[in-house]
């Protein structure tokens, strides 16, 4: 199997998402012993399948007479994104005007709690980034091409006329201009690969689009058993499937289970000791909040909002005083607004 797999990451293969059958074949010895099933059978597509359909899945039918699960590779529907959704790039804070764009939206007056006024402000950021950042947002891929074909206009210019200086001045901007669109290619592909370990500098652009591509495809949702066994048939059914469920589970009043204190303390006899207790229930320190934020990597778990911990580490000087007083609330009121959630 390592030779196999190997093999695959020579030829830059990978599985296809796939739903139905998880055994592929048998040895169809049903009431032996010797009872065999495996997971031998795989749909393997390269990168440019990928890119040509990206919403591509396959299906495992049920083996019938055969001892082999059929497979069936439905091309997959190119839906219409409605918009590219936020998403805060961790190059932007190297980019001009960067901290005036963040310390201008951060001072506005706004009232209410601690949590509402930081909610609100990283919407009003969001928006003023969005204006700010609109040539570079999504564009990075574009801005390499557009780079790199000015460069190599410059050049030819420079063979035509060797003599002329201006080109030779205006050859080492372009240069400096594209080695910068590329780097910022690199650090936003990285980020959204959310490869950890691979570092940004040794033009691992291509591996970064690959790993994109394939997780996208792995974490697709391709269809969704309903109650009654039958599985979602269009991306219409699966949102419906998906909006009953949660309805059913969040919307009705939950039973009431707890059996009461006197009935707790004989099992749990493992308990906190008061220290112990007056310890977690303190209100953490400006220093504790600071070096809590600060232990998170940069681009982990980001939050609905779009902002990572990127951001809070490197403007903590204009958002930290804030981001402070709203850990404080929550340990003295115990509550989150809805629109955290």
């Amino acid at each position: 199997m390592t030779d196999f797999a190997d093999c695959l990451n020579v030829a830059c293969l990978l599985d296809l998402r796939y739903t139905g059958q998880f055994y592929t074949w048998s040895n169809r010895r049903f009431n032996r012993r010797d009872f065999t099933e495996r997971k031998l059978d795989r749909v393997l597509v390269n990168n440019e399948w990928l890119d040509s359909f990206h919403n591509s899945n396959a299906f495992f039918k049920a083996p019938g007479i055969s001892d082999h699960s059929p497979m069936i590779v439905d091309m997959g529907n190119v839906n219409r994104k409605k918009g590219i959704p936020f998403k805060f790039y961790n190059h932007w804070t190297s980019m001009e005007n960067f901290d005036s764009v963040v310390a201008n939206s951060w001072g506005i007056e706004i009232s209410g709690t601690y949590q509402f006024q930081l909610c609100h402000k990283l919407r009003y950021l969001k928006r003023n980034l969005k204006i700010w950042a609109k040539d570079h947002f999504g564009q990075e891929k574009k801005n390499v091409d557009m780079a790199r074909a000015a460069l190599l206009e410059c050049q030819s210019n420079i063979d035509s006329h060797p003599h002329d200086m201006n080109y030779r001045d205006e050859e080492s901007d372009l240069m400096i201009k594209f080695l910068d669109a590329i780097h910022i290619e690199e650090q936003v592909a990285k980020q959204k690969a959310r490869n950890h370990w691979l570092e940004v500098g040794d033009r691992n652009t291509k591996y970064f689009y690959n790993s994109i591509k394939g997780r996208r495809n792995r974490n697709m949702i391709v269809n969704l058993t309903k109650p009654d066994g039958t599985l979602t048939m269009n991306l219409h059914e699966t949102k419906s499937e998906v909006v009953r469920y949660f309805e059913n589970m969040l919307g009705a009043s939950p039973n009431n289970n707890y059996p009461g204190l006197n009935n707790l303390s004989p099992i749990v006899t493992k308990r906190v000791t008061a220290e112990h207790f007056n310890t977690l229930s303190t209100i953490p320190d400006d220093e504790e909040i600071k070096s809590t934020l600060f232990s998170i990597h940069s681009n982990k778990a980001p939050g609905p909002d779009g902002f990572n911990a990127h951001f809070f580490k490197n403007c903590w000087s204009i958002v930290g005083t804030l981001v402070i007083n709203v850990v404080k609330e929550f340990f003295c009121t115990g509550e989150i607004p809805l629109l955290f959630l």
